[in-house]
């Protein structure tokens, strides 16, 4: 458990997704005649995929959810298919952390599925160790639960774990869960509002794995059964 490890949000991270997965939003929402505004994505970027149909489904009168859910799985993996792409500069730290042996984990709002099925059109599948969905734990981001379950798959204490995000609530999120947090800030949110990250930077790159914090030893935690 001690040592270091990397856990990195998905969505605005490590895939250029969030504006095709508005646009998937905004193509089924439009069929029951509502259109979200500027504001309300602001609010839920980062938040799990159950949180933003909830938001929808008290805003429009939906009769079958699950019909509307598949709708939006469609089109959301319809243009993901087309038209999604990987952040090189994240791209360039998940395969500079994997050559150096560190354990890396995926821990997103997404469900797990469209997780796998994102990560595997931009070639990155393979990089990582563990992959924790949205639809894994019980309470989505800004609770901790997606990171901390991230590093109790990888058998590395929370404490240990960089974590690197995007959003406001992933910050949140991972700060609550006692991580390390490097945020990158993407175009949908500025630096003041990921000031609650130890770090934040405007690309992401290797020389991170550089920090102190990666470079210097663990902290030792006592065993409980010698307390």
């Amino acid at each position: 458990m001690d040592r270091r490890a990397i856990v990195f949000d998905c969505d605005g991270v490590l895939i250029d997704s969030e504006g095709l997965a508005w646009r998937a939003w905004r193509e089924v929402l439009a069929t029951y005649g509502y259109t979200p505004s500027d504001g309300e994505i602001q609010y839920l970027l980062g938040r799990s995929a159950d949180e933003i149909q909830a938001h929808f489904s008290s805003k429009v009168m939906i009769s079958d959810e699950a019909e509307m859910k598949a709708a939006l799985d469609t089109s959301m993996m319809s243009l993901f298919e087309e038209n999604l792409v990987r952040f090189e500069d994240a791209a360039s730290l998940a395969f500079a952390s994997k050559a150096r042996g560190l354990p890396m984990a995926v821990a997103s709002s997404s469900d797990h599925q469209r997780l796998v099925q994102s990560l595997r059109i931009v070639g990155l599948l393979e990089l990582f160790d563990v992959i924790v969905g949205g639809d894994d734990v019980q309470r989505g981001k800004p609770s901790p639960d997606v990171f901390l379950e991230a590093a109790r798959q990888l058998g590395v204490d929370a404490g240990n774990c960089l974590a690197v995000e995007d959003s406001v609530v992933g910050v949140e999120s991972a700060v609550a869960a006692g991580m390390f947090v490097v945020a990158v800030a993407r175009a949908s949110t500025s630096r003041d509002e990921l000031g609650s990250a130890q770090l934040v930077v405007d690309a992401l790159f290797p020389e991170l794995l550089d920090h102190e914090f990666m470079t210097s030893a663990p902290p030792i935690l006592p065993n409980p059964s010698h307390a």
